[in-house]
């Protein structure tokens, strides 16, 4: 493997042969000269068939590719593995399911070379309007977000404060925590130039409150690592998963409890009704099964997030 490279682009992949593919076929399109950087796949544990999409299109790319193999772990060890072998003084994050500009990667050098004391450069990333409950989405249209679909850093900065926190045993957060430590080192420099798509990804409701405990438990870890980083940037732990939200779901779902109790066939649907606008979510749905999952959904979502908060916290060493 050449290694006068100039940038290194990290990918951790799980399970999205077809998504893989499609990124790496733009990165092929890249402005920036091919013998300038190379691309570090870290196939985190895949099932599907993302192996041998790997390997047929490693010999249709005219950049360095490399790719490594692991159980999986997660993504924060699978990007350690791909930093660790990285043979550029940066490297750059994307995920496996975003769309980079043709001139990504030139303008996050350009960056660098204009700031030489920045420690990292964040891109600008964007998404399309198809946002409710039961889409992911990113967006990153001025800053301070420190979001690895669209990030880089010198690599000397990260070997320095240690590379990402292996105790993030989920996807959340393990981001923020890092450039959390890397802002100790200097500046992280808002690139609008630098620019991603990263398409909303349609998850069921019900999915959602499985990445719900996700969010909670890693919330917890990072704020009982670093709590004044996390207040000044996400602002109390406490606010986020009960505060007047919660007052006013579970005031509906009370009022709708003492109309079924009392046969109130009038305070049911009016107690529905106000649960449907105020989980303004669900009046994106497109069919009547469609609004109910998404009122069900986003409802059980504000319910549970209290009880999730604080059975972590009390199971949290």
């Amino acid at each position: 493997m050449t290694i006068n490279k100039k940038i290194s682009v990290i990918i951790p992949t799980y399970n999205r042969a077809k998504n893989i593919s499609e990124l790496l076929e733009i990165l092929d399109k890249q402005s920036l000269s091919k013998n300038d950087f190379e691309v570090i796949v870290v196939d985190d544990g895949s099932t599907d068939k993302t192996k041998e999409k790997l390997e047929g299109i490693k010999k249709k790319v005219s950049f360095d590719l490399s790719v490594v193999y692991q159980k999986n772990q997660k993504a924060a060890k699978a990007r350690n593995a791909g930093i660790r072998i990285a043979q550029s003084p940066i490297v750059a994050f994307v995920d496996d399911d975003c769309f980079p500009a043709r001139h990504w990667l030139e303008m996050i050098l350009k960056y660098f070379d204009e700031n030489n004391d920045a420690a990292g450069v964040e891109g600008c990333t964007v998404t399309t309007e198809a946002k409710n409950i039961c889409t992911h989405f990113v967006e990153n249209k001025t800053g301070g977000q420190y979001i690895t679909c669209n990030i880089a850093y010198k690599k000397s900065v990260l070997e320095k404060v240690g590379l990402f926190d292996e105790g993030f045993t989920q996807m959340h957060r393990e981001d923020s925590e890092l450039a959390f430590r890397v802002l100790k080192e200097g500046k992280i420099i808002f690139a609008p130039e630098a620019y991603v798509l990263h398409p909303p990804r349609r998850i069921s409701c019900f999915n959602e409150i499985k990445r719900l405990k996700i969010r909670v438990k890693m919330d917890l870890f990072l704020y009982k690592k670093n709590p004044q980083e996390f207040v000044a940037n996400f602002g109390p732990l406490q606010s986020i998963y009960f505060g007047k939200e919660t007052f006013i779901i579970y005031s509906m779902l009370l009022l709708l409890l003492l109309s079924i109790a009392t046969l109130q066939l009038w305070g049911v649907i009016g107690t529905l009704g106000m649960l449907y606008f105020y989980n303004a979510d669900s009046r994106l749905s497109t069919s009547p099964s469609e609004m109910l999952g998404m009122l069900v959904g986003e409802t059980l979502r504000k319910a549970l997030a209290p009880f999730y908060y604080f059975y972590f916290k009390s199971s949290q060493k």
